[in-house]
């Protein structure tokens, strides 16, 4: 499922999430079973509306002094160890848990704090859900990090931070084309050895920056690129190092170059300049 919404001001982003739980709805016949975003997306007041409708959140809170001197004077007893199974650094986060209040959201929420994850302060995470455990919802929020790299990638590839014009009509067309685009591209990755998670631009300049043809057809769409074919590597062939010649390696010293003797002067015959001889 895709969805894209580039038209929005300031003041219409907290509703936001609402309307893709609506959007959601209307294509699946259900609300989302859990939604995970940053802390800036939405306000409390929209938590409390997305916990009225039974949707299950999990975003994160921002660090308060008071709060962050709470957990730094707590003992290391109240840290649980967990070992969490994905692909890179700081898979053994330390994780406490408390039962908070927030201001605007009438049932207590649920935090979350973790440490040894590569920053200098706890992470605050807050959810309204009760049955997964911390572990696996500090693994749920992390595999957000993938979205912002592909939203990364697209702004590198596509531009999509770029608007096409000065037209907000034109927004939205730019924006499903360049998730479509994407999709393309990681469509024609999974076919190409070792580039199966590149990037757009990577893909883009290693393949496709090149003149084609295009043949349209009633069937679709089939491009023939021109690619370019690297010019072959010249031999080299690597030069021997001259055989020793000290005497503890017992190999015999090369012979010597004869030198030419020096010329020898004749003084019965006249030594003529090539430059100035006069040969007429």
């Amino acid at each position: 499922m895709v969805y894209a919404n580039a038209d929005i001001t300031k003041t219409e982003q907290a509703a936001e999430i609402i309307a893709f739980a609506d959007y959601w709805r209307a294509a699946t016949g259900t609300d989302p079973g859990l939604l995970v975003f940053d802390s800036q997306l939405t306000t409390y007041k929209i938590l409390e509306e997305l916990s009225g409708r039974g949707i299950t959140w999990l975003t994160l809170r921002q660090r308060g002094k008071g709060e962050l001197a709470r957990l730094a004077a707590l003992p290391a007893s109240a840290w649980k160890h967990a070992a969490i199974e994905r692909a890179g650094r700081y898979r053994h986060p330390q994780l406490h848990e408390d039962t908070i209040t927030l201001k605007g959201i009438s049932a207590p929420a649920r935090q979350i704090a973790i440490k040894n994850i590569g920053r200098d302060e706890p992470t605050l995470l807050i959810t309204n859900g009760r049955a997964t455990t911390a572990k696996d919802l500090f693994a749920r929020y992390a595999e957000r990090m993938l979205i912002e790299n592909e939203l990364d990638a697209y702004i590198s590839g596509f531009s999509l931070n770029a608007l096409s014009s000065a037209v907000s009509l034109n927004v939205d067309p730019g924006t499903t084309l360049t998730v479509v685009a994407g999709n393309l591209y990681r469509l024609f990755a999974r076919n190409l050895r070792r580039y199966e998670h590149a990037t757009p631009d990577t893909i883009w300049r290693h393949f496709l920056d090149d003149t084609g043809t295009l043949h349209i057809t009633p069937d679709g769409v089939t491009v023939d690129l021109a690619l370019r074919s690297p010019p072959p590597r010249p031999h080299r062939r690597r030069l021997r190092r001259p055989r020793s010649t000290h005497p503890l390696v017992g190999r015999q010293p090369d012979p010597a170059i004869p030198i030419p003797a020096p010329l020898t002067h004749h003084p019965t015959r006249p030594q003529s300049n090539f430059c100035t001889e006069n040969r007429g």
